[in-house]
C-alpha cells in the first residue's frame, strides 16, 4: 500500500502557503503581461493621434491647391489660353501658401502662361509629373522635384484638361513649396515630443522636424500603418504613417520605444518581482512562526485574515495579547498592513478624484482658449472690408465656437471618471442658439431643431458638431437670397443602430450636380461624414428647398432607447 511520507508542521505549512500564493502570483504576472500589451496599444493610439493631427494640417495646403486648380480651370482665359491667362493667374491666384506657382501648358507640354515669370519656349514634356498627368483622369500629385519655372524644390499637383470632345488640351499645375512644408513641420507642436517626417511613396524624405532621422525610412508605407524601426545605434522607434494625399505622400510620426514604454516596463518588472518577494517573505514568516506549535493561534490568525479579506480592518490586537511573541508580532504586522492598505486605498481614491478634476480643468481651459480665439477672429473680421474675407473668418469662428461648445459640455459632465460624452440633444440645442446668434441679421429665417436622446463620445461629437455648422450655415447663406423669409429644420434621430441627421430648408434650391460639388463646405461635410464612418446625401428642388442628410452607425447601450424631443 502506497504511503505518503510524513512531513513536519513547518514543511506542511510551507507547502500549503506556497500552493496558495503561486497561482495568485502567476495570475498577477499574466495580468501584468496583458497590461503591457494594452499599454503598447494605447501608445500606438497616441502616435496615431499625433500623426493624424500633423497630416490634417499639412493636407490643407494640398486641398487649397486642388480647389484653386479647379477654379482656375473653369476660367475661360486660363482654359482657352488667351493673352490674359498669365494676368488672371497673377491677379486671382497669388498669395495662397504654400502654393508658389500656377502654370498652364498646352497639349505639347509647352508652358503658355504662369503666375511666375518664365522663359518663352519652356516645356514640361518628358517630365514624369507631366507625362503622368497627361494620361490621368483627375488631379495628380508628383514626387519631390525641382521646379522648371520656380527653380526651387516643389511638389506638383496637376489637373489634366480636355475640350468638349474629350481631347487632351494640356495641363494646369500648382507648385507646392517644399521649404514651406518643412517650416510647417518644424513648427508643429508634436515635434516637441517626437519626430515628424513627410515621406513620398518611393521613400524619399520631403521634410522633417529634425535635421537627421535616426532610423531608416520604412518602405511600402500605407495609410494608418503602424510599425517599429531600429536606428544605427540599435534604438527602437515606434511610428505611425498617415496619408496626406492618396498614396503619394505620407506623414510619419515616431517616438523612441523606450520613452513611450518606460513606465509600462517598470510596472511589468514590479508586477513580476513583487509577487516573488511576497512568496519569499511569507515562507520565511511561516518557517519562523512554527517554532512553537500554536494551532489555535494560527486558526485565530486565519479568522483575522478572513475579516481583512472582507474589508474589515478594525483593530483587534487585544485578542492576541496572550499569544506567543512571534504570533503576536505577526498579528501586529497584519494590522499594520491593513492600515497601510486602508490608507493606500484612500490615497488612490483621492488621486483618482484629482485626476478627474484635472481633466475637467483641461477641458475648461481649452474652452476658454477657444473663446479667446473666437473673440480675436471677431475683432479681425470687424476690421476687414473685404466681404469674402469677413465671411471666411465668420465661418471659421462658427467652427471654433462649435469646438468650444464640445469642451464646455464635457467640462460640465456630471459623471466624473466616465469616458467623456456629450448628449446630442443638448449639443444640437446649444449649437442652434449659437447659429441663430451668428445669423441674427436674418431674423426672418426660423431655425427649429429636435433630437432623440443619445449620449455620444466626444471624438464623434466633434465631427458631428462641425457638420451641423457647415450644413446650417450653408442654408442661411445660400437658400434665402436677399431678405427672403424661410425656415430651416434640424433633426437628429436613431434608427436600428444608425443615426440620421437631417437639415432641410424651404429656400430657393440649387442644382446638386453642378453647385454642391464645387462648394468647399460640401467637401468638409463629406470629410466629417467619413470621420463618423457614415455618408452624406444632398438633395434640392428649384424653389422648393434643399436637404442635407447624414447617416452614420452608432452603438446603442440598451435595446430600449427613450427618445426625448425638445425644440431649441
Amino acid at each position: 500500500m502506497f504511503r505518503v511520507p510524513s512531513i513536519s508542521l513547518k514543511q506542511g505549512l510551507l507547502l500549503v502557503v506556497l500552493a496558495a500564493l503561486v497561482p495568485i502570483s502567476v495570475t498577477s504576472i499574466v495580468q501584468s503581461i496583458a497590461n503591457w500589451d494594452n499599454m503598447q496599444s494605447s501608445a500606438m493610439v497616441g502616435l496615431q493621434a499625433n500623426a493624424r493631427a500633423v497630416a490634417e494640417r499639412e493636407r490643407d495646403g494640398f486641398l487649397v491647391a486642388n480647389r484653386l486648380l479647379q477654379v482656375a480651370a473653369a476660367n475661360p482665359d486660363v482654359r482657352d489660353l488667351t493673352d490674359k491667362c498669365s494676368q488672371v493667374l497673377r491677379t486671382g491666384f497669388s498669395g495662397f501658401d504654400p502654393v508658389i506657382n500656377f502654370a498652364r501648358s498646352d497639349a505639347a507640354g509647352t508652358a503658355r502662361c504662369s503666375l511666375l515669370p518664365f522663359r518663352e519656349g519652356t516645356s514640361f514634356a518628358g517630365e514624369p509629373w507631366w507625362e503622368r498627368t497627361r494620361n490621368a483622369k483627375s488631379i495628380t500629385v508628383s514626387q519631390p522635384t525641382m521646379g522648371t519655372v520656380s527653380g526651387i524644390p516643389i511638389i506638383i499637383t496637376a489637373l489634366p484638361l480636355t475640350d468638349a470632345s474629350g481631347k487632351f488640351t494640356g495641363t494646369l499645375s500648382a507648385g507646392i513649396d517644399i521649404s514651406k512644408l518643412a517650416k510647417s513641420v518644424a513648427a508643429a507642436p508634436e515635434g516637441k515630443t517626437g519626430l515628424i517626417a513627410i515621406i513620398s511613396k518611393n521613400g524619399e524624405l520631403v521634410a522633417s522636424s529634425d535635421s537627421v532621422i535616426p532610423f531608416d525610412i520604412p518602405a511600402n508605407l500605407r495609410n494608418g500603418l503602424p510599425g517599429t524601426a531600429k536606428s544605427a545605434s540599435g534604438e527602437k522607434w515606434m511610428y505611425e504613417a498617415v496619408s496626406i494625399s492618396g498614396d503619394d505622400l505620407f506623414v510619419v510620426y515616431a517616438e523612441p520605444r523606450a520613452k513611450i514604454m518606460s513606465a509600462a516596463l517598470a510596472q511589468l518588472r514590479t508586477s513580476i518581482i513583487l509577487p516573488l518577494i511576497a512568496i519569499i517573505l511569507t515562507l520565511s514568516a511561516i518557517w519562523f512562526g512554527t517554532n512553537r506549535l500554536v494551532i489555535r493561534w494560527l486558526a485565530a490568525l486565519r479568522r483575522l485574515s478572513d475579516e481583512m479579506t472582507k474589508g474589515n480592518f478594525s483593530d483587534n490586537r487585544k485578542a492576541f495579547a496572550d499569544a506567543p511573541l512571534e504570533l503576536r508580532e505577526l498579528s501586529d504586522d497584519l494590522h499594520d498592513m491593513a492600515q497601510v492598505i486602508d490608507t493606500r486605498t484612500s490615497e488612490l481614491t483621492d488621486a483618482l478624484n484629482a485626476k478627474t478634476e484635472l481633466t475637467r480643468e483641461v477641458h475648461h481651459r481649452v474652452k476658454n482658449n477657444l473663446q479667446i480665439v473666437t473673440s480675436l477672429l471677431t475683432m479681425q473680421a470687424a476690421r476687414l472690408k473685404d466681404e469674402g474675407a469677413q465671411t471666411a473668418l465668420k465661418q471659421s469662428r462658427a467652427r471654433i465656437v462649435a469646438l468650444a461648445l464640445i469642451h464646455r459640455l464635457t467640462y460640465e459632465q456630471d459623471s466624473p471618471g466616465a469616458e467623456p460624452e456629450v448628449t446630442v440633444e443638448t449639443l444640437i440645442g446649444e449649437l442652434s442658439k449659437q447659429l441663430r446668434y451668428a445669423h441674427r441679421d436674418r431674423r426672418n429665417i426660423t431655425l427649429a431643431c429636435s433630437a432623440d436622446d443619445y449620449a455620444m463620445p466626444v471624438d464623434s461629437a466633434v465631427p458631428l458638431a462641425l457638420f451641423i455648422v457647415e450644413a446650417v450655415t450653408n442654408s442661411f447663406r445660400h437658400a434665402f437670397p436677399g431678405d427672403a423669409a424661410g425656415k430651416i429644420d434640424l433633426k437628429f434621430s436613431l434608427d436600428a443602430g444608425n443615426a440620421i441627421l437631417e437639415v432641410h430648408d424651404n429656400g430657393q434650391g440649387y442644382e446638386v450636380d453642378t453647385l454642391a460639388s464645387r462648394q468647399m463646405g460640401t467637401e468638409l461635410m463629406e470629410g466629417f461624414a467619413s470621420q463618423l464612418n457614415g455618408n452624406v446625401t444632398f438633395g434640392s428642388t428649384a424653389k422648393a428647398g434643399s436637404s442635407t442628410i447624414l447617416r452614420f452607425p452608432v452603438h446603442l447601450r440598451s435595446p430600449e432607447q427613450s427618445t426625448g424631443r425638445s425644440p431649441a
